[in-house]
């Protein structure tokens, strides 16, 4: 059996974990402060794409100049944030049917990232934007269909690349509702 001071070194250190782990005030000032003295970083440029069926050669792609003029058509903005490079606003025509799913196939995002986070912000009547989580399943590489949300004129799709180990997300779980 455990002797009372081998069980209290165990539980006082696991204690020390899950604490440093959901972001002590002690230790997220440190964070902050770094995150503080960084520069904001610049908005990105918006690039034209076209939403034929078939995706061009390169996924992130400008439209070509004989298309008709995507001013007129509804249209939709993608930014991709790729860990370590600028983030890409890519400007997207809508068909009638288009999904989030689609636009990610259409765009190579599928191929590119392993695993992502996606949000959707739609564009509200008073001119605010509401947040919409997009859930995707990386075993299959696809957008849970219950997420998958119909993309309306002037919404703006967020992907960024999920760039954590198999560990992270270890972690991540036995935090479990201490790390929020």
């Amino acid at each position: 059996m455990w002797c009372p001071v081998t069980r209290n070194l165990l539980v006082l250190s696991c204690g020390v974990c899950l604490f440093a782990a959901s972001g002590c005030s002690v230790l997220r000032s440190g964070v902050q402060d770094a995150f503080a003295a960084e520069a904001p970083r610049p908005r990105p440029a918006v690039e034209e794409a076209s939403s034929t069926n078939t995706p061009p050669a390169d996924p992130l792609a400008t439209a070509d100049e004989g298309t008709k003029d995507a001013s007129d058509a509804p249209s939709c903005y993608v930014e991709i944030r790729a860990s370590g490079k600028e983030p890409k606003k890519i400007r997207m025509s809508l068909d009638d049917a288009t999904h989030v799913q689609k636009v990610l196939e259409h765009t190579g995002l599928v191929k590119q990232f392993r695993n992502m986070y996606i949000e959707l912000s739609r564009k509200l009547p008073d001119s605010s934007r509401h947040k919409l989580e997009v859930r995707y399943d990386a075993k299959r590489n696809h957008v849970i269909s219950a997420f998958d949300y119909a993309l309306h004129p002037d919404d703006l799709l967020v992907v960024r690349q999920d760039s954590s180990t198999s560990f992270d997300r270890m972690l991540k779980k036995l935090a479990g509702p201490l790390a929020r």
